[in-house]
């Protein structure tokens, strides 16, 4: 009996193969094959929003080929991804493939494992349908949204835009904060510390004062922290108290789709659509030996902390194995799930806990094994015992002024000897918001022995002069984080939404932070001032919620269709008629007509042009750097005039001192010559920024990027270029060699110039709040120093640039 197993990816094929041998062909739908046309809405309203799907172009061939293993095969199995998209391309696949769609023919993998494939063949079920209704409700109200609201935006702003019923919502979060940082003030505070010393053993130690005549100390200015600290310089202090206690941390559980992508940004600098596709790749199965395929971790599309009971007995008896019984807690631990979580599949965990990383290492591209070496780790670690430390918290005391300190040491390493990830990487991970107006003692390692009434001295006693900070903007790991929190969005689409709104230029990213660009504030101005209702957080929320109801059988999905459909709607039409383009006056006046000039944007990117157009057809242009919308949101009906006259010339008069100084010949001479024509290469300005271009365009195209020389030679053997700073088209720091194409010597991390004393390896400077250091660039290596304040000149350029 010959049986056909229809997947949705072909990475799978090789691993579920060797799992079933020769009775049994393994084909891929390569996603989905039917689907709403491209280039129509695609759906019916009038007619109770029947879907009007097609065949997607080049897929023709796809299910020619598939419909022949059918006639070839006694059965066949349907077996896409476990989740709401892989069930509506088992149902597209049954019907273009005349299968009985009410057939018990649906299997899925939670991994892909001889045993979990073996237990889904002996169980196959019918498809189910709430699940293809959810997915169908979720596939057209996307498409109304995108296909009704998008032209408004094309006659109203530019013409390209799209507007999504989730992605307009993440810009909005992300202009929103925008507005929070420009209208943040700042407030002064102060903070004093001192270096205690105890008078017989010399041993000193930091605290801070939290305390000053029986108040909490909240300094607010100068002159009262010079009060403090006279004050304080009088007094004579002694320990007041002294309380010991144990504290333990407990593991975080293992992790689900919006962890791994928050984790794998902070610690891995992935992206969410890497972490995916990576991840995709160690379930769906790798090559470990010749012809044996192996699938590595569980699928990677969940909201469950939800784990296997044998995958948690395989990971106590190996913790026990390694570790003992000291670091196997008393009993296994089980993780809350939270309570609006689809709960459809367990936690992110590897397929075999034997399967160590170490192990697999040789096996694995190095992007796969960080992925596995951090899943693995965090799993195994969430099934470890608590880590302990010791914690002395000492006041010390005189008449009027009382300081804090707290010393923390490890007694017990716990889930730490394990997970050791997030130690190991502290450098690289994100600090989101460190709000120094809460601390009230200084934290650190180990303090001297100390007893109560002991007689200290202080050494020194020093006044910081502090400001609160403004919210912080979104990194992808908090933006992810919000997303979830405010339920915007599923595990499977969080990956998407950050690409896309990315990839539409509504937002870019400045040093790992995400910054609206003026588009995506124009955009969303223009959304919330005429659709709050449609482009806010709690409707989206909510209509996942109702999402999450047809799935769940609860309701129809052509009903919740309806109950949008119409209020939707009649805004759309009031807006349209309403709205008019939004041309935005500026201060700025043609100085062909004398009539104050508009803010215009297009494909290329914003600039300036007279209303009076066709008549007067002046145009100038903006730097696309520039930000016109600094103050953050704004309504789209309530704007009069831009005040950018000023704004501008201040930003041209800046970029201006930045560039390179033209020689007597004027600036084209100062760029060079072009080596293609022999004219004059000129500097330019266009959508990514400032650049240099041959003068003799259109004729001669020749045009490349400005290149800053940071001083340091490039590091590959025979080149004789140097290294310079650039930046990425979404606005990253990265560092290549100005001889590129000839060389193709790229790094995220500055070079400093050194070679590494253990390996020959350059080495690169690494930036982080605890200290910056020198690391050699060999991953294999481990060699690192600390950099010394005197060589802090390149730290501060790699943080700055």
């Amino acid at each position: 009996m010959r049986s056909l197993i229809i997947v949705e990816s072909p990475g799978k094929i090789k691993t579920i193969k060797k799992i079933l041998g020769g009775n049994f062909e393994v084909k891929a739908s390569m996603g989905h094959v039917i689907d709403l046309p491209e280039r129509d809405i695609g759906v019916d309203v009038k007619n109770n929003f029947e879907p009007k799907y097609e065949v997607i172009p080049k897929k023709d061939k796809v299910i020619e080929d598939l419909q022949k293993e059918v006639a070839r095969c006694d059965r066949v199995y349907l077996a896409p991804d476990p989740d709401r998209e892989g069930e509506a391309i088992s149902w597209h696949l049954a019907r273009a493939l005349k299968l009985d769609v009410n057939a018990s023919m649906r299997i899925t993998f939670n991994a892909i494992t001889p045993k979990v494939v073996l237990e889904a063949l002996e169980h196959p079920k019918p498809i189910d349908m709430n699940k293809v209704n959810a997915q169908q409700g979720r596939r057209v109200l996307d498409r109304l949204v995108g296909y009704e609201l998008s032209p408004l935006l094309w006659r109203k702003l530019q013409k390209g835009l799209s507007a999504g019923r989730v992605q307009s919502v993440a810009v909005l979060m992300v202009c929103k904060r925008e507005e929070e940082i420009s209208k943040f003030i700042k407030e002064e505070y102060w903070l004093v510390d001192s270096v205690f010393q105890k008078p017989q053993s010399g041993e000193t130690f930091k605290a801070r004062l939290f305390k000053f005549d029986k108040k909490a100390a909240k300094i607010k200015n100068a002159e009262e922290a010079d009060r403090i600290l006279k004050a304080c310089n009088e007094q004579n202090y002694q320990v007041a108290k002294v309380l010991n206690k144990e504290k333990r941390k407990r593991p975080s559980g293992p992790f689900i789709t919006s962890t791994l992508q928050q984790e794998a940004s902070r610690v891995l600098n992935f992206p969410p659509s890497k972490t995916m596709k990576v991840a995709q790749k160690l379930y769906e199965g790798i090559e470990i030996e010749k012809g044996n395929t192996v699938g590595l971790i569980t699928y990677m599309r969940t909201d469950s902390y939800r784990v296997v009971p044998e995958a948690v007995a395989e990971a106590r008896s190996f913790i026990k194995a390694k570790y003992g019984d000291e670091y196997l807690p008393s009993a296994e631990r089980i993780y809350k799930t939270k309570s609006q979580a689809q709960d459809a599949h367990e936690a992110i965990r590897p397929a075999e806990v034997n399967n160590t990383p170490e192990k697999l290492k040789k096996h694995l591209t190095a992007d796969e094994y960080r992925l596995y070496n951090m899943i693995w780790k965090r799993f195994v670690g969430s099934q470890t015992a608590d880590a302990v430390f010791d914690s002395v918290t000492v006041e010390i005391g005189s008449d009027r002024a009382v300081f804090k300190s707290v010393g923390e040491t490890l007694k017990f390493s716990g889930f730490l000897a394990l997970y050791d990830i997030e130690a190991q990487n502290v450098e690289e991970k994100e600090v989101e918001n460190d709000a120094d107006g809460d601390e009230e003692a200084i934290v650190g390692g180990r303090l001297p022995r100390l007893v109560e009434n002991e007689p200290l001295s202080a050494k020194e006693i020093v006044p910081q002069q502090k400001f609160t900070k403004e919210p912080p903007r979104y990194t992808t790991a908090s933006l992810i984080k919000s997303l979830e929190e405010l339920k915007i969005g599923r595990p499977s689409t969080y990956a998407t939404i950050v690409k896309t709104i990315l990839d539409r230029n509504y937002v870019e990213i400045r040093e790992k932070k995400f910054c609206a660009t003026d588009i995506g504030m124009a955009t969303s101005a223009l959304l919330e001032s005429y659709f709050t209702d449609l482009i806010n957080v709690e409707f989206t929320a909510k209509m996942e919620d109702e999402l999450d109801s047809i799935e769940d059988g609860k309701k129809e999905w052509r009903e919740v269709l309806a109950e949008f459909y119409s209020p939707f709607h009649e805004k759309l039409t009031f807006a349209d008629g309403n709205i008019k383009k939004m041309n935005m006056q500026t201060d700025i006046v043609c100085d062909k007509c004398k009539n104050p000039m508009v803010l215009l944007f297009s494909a290329r990117g914003k600039f300036l042009a007279c209303p009076k157009f066709p008549y007067c057809r002046n145009t100038k242009n903006i730097p696309q750097d520039f930000v016109v919308f600094n103050s953050g949101m704004f309504r789209a009906d309530s704007i009069k005039t831009l005040n950018l006259k000023d704004r501008l010339e201040e930003f041209e008069k800046r970029s201006a001192e930045t560039q390179p100084e033209a020689g007597p010949a004027g600036v084209a001479e100062s760029m060079g010559k072009c080596e293609k024509c022999g004219s004059d290469m000129v500097l330019k300005s266009g959508k990514f920024g400032q650049f240099i271009a041959c003068s003799a365009y259109p004729k001669c195209k020749n045009a490349k990027p400005i290149q800053k020389d940071i001083g340091v030679p490039c590091p590959k053997a025979g080149c004789e270029g140097r290294v310079a700073v650039k930046k990425s088209k979404r606005g990253r720091i990265f560092y290549s060699c100005t001889e590129y194409p000839k060389c193709d010597f790229v790094s995220w991390d500055r070079p400093s110039g050194e070679v590494c004393p253990d390996c020959g390896a350059h080495t690169v400077v690494k930036v982080s709040k605890k200290g910056n250091k020198i690391n050699c660039s060999n991953k294999e290596c481990g060699y690192k120093r600390d950099l010394p304040v005197e060589e802090a000149g390149g730290a501060e350029a790699a943080k700055t640039e």
